[in-house]
């Protein structure tokens, strides 16, 4: 004759025979794998970015070269990320994008970096150096009026002032570096 026993015996009766106590729901989530919550985090959007350029009192400046210092925060209420490496973009005053570009990078470090993540109200800054003279044989100079961001699929922009110069036959180009987080606030100015 078989006999049932109320699964409610049965699931005590497996309890103690284990030295563990049973999971709940809130020690699974705890087990979940590293990362796992950072799996819903998504791509940060321009509504909940801030993008300003920093002079950092003319750091920069200095025989025939200038820079700023990107500073990006996270103003809206959630998590989210963007690149490591600021893509940046330059325009003129009529919108025209120039032929500005990037220096390219062989050293340590050059390799793509993995995105970062911005809790809401964190910063994060990029320093970028270019030749602000007219010093090359033929050379040239543009003065954007626009810098803007790429962000996966979106944009974000601020205004620029600068000027940035170039050999005769290239494009005129700047040095940046990786994004990295900020632990106080950046003056803007």
């Amino acid at each position: 004759m078989l006999r049932t026993f109320p699964i409610a015996a049965l699931a005590l009766t497996l309890m103690a025979c284990t030295s563990q106590p049973p999971q709940t729901d809130a020690t699974q989530a705890d087990a979940a794998p590293p990362g796992a919550a950072n799996a819903r985090i998504i791509a940060c959007a321009p509504s909940q970015l801030a993008l300003t350029l920093d002079s950092a009192g003319g750091r920069f400046n200095g025989m025939s070269h200038s820079g700023t210092m990107l500073v990006l925060r996270n103003t809206g209420v959630a998590a989210c990320t963007i690149p490591a490496r600021p893509l940046p973009s330059f325009a003129d005053s009529g919108g025209q994008t120039l032929n500005i570009v990037a220096q390219t990078s062989t050293g340590p470090g050059a390799a793509s970096h993995s995105p970062i993540t911005l809790a809401p109200g964190a910063i994060v800054t990029s320093n970028m150096r270019w030749v602000s003279g007219d010093v090359y044989d033929n050379g040239h100079c543009e003065a954007p009026a626009r810098l803007t961001l790429a962000l996966d699929q979106q944009r974000i922009s601020t205004a620029f002032t600068g000027r940035l110069c170039g050999a005769g036959g290239q494009p005129s180009t700047y040095a940046l570096s990786p994004f990295t987080p900020v632990a106080a606030p950046v003056s803007t100015t």
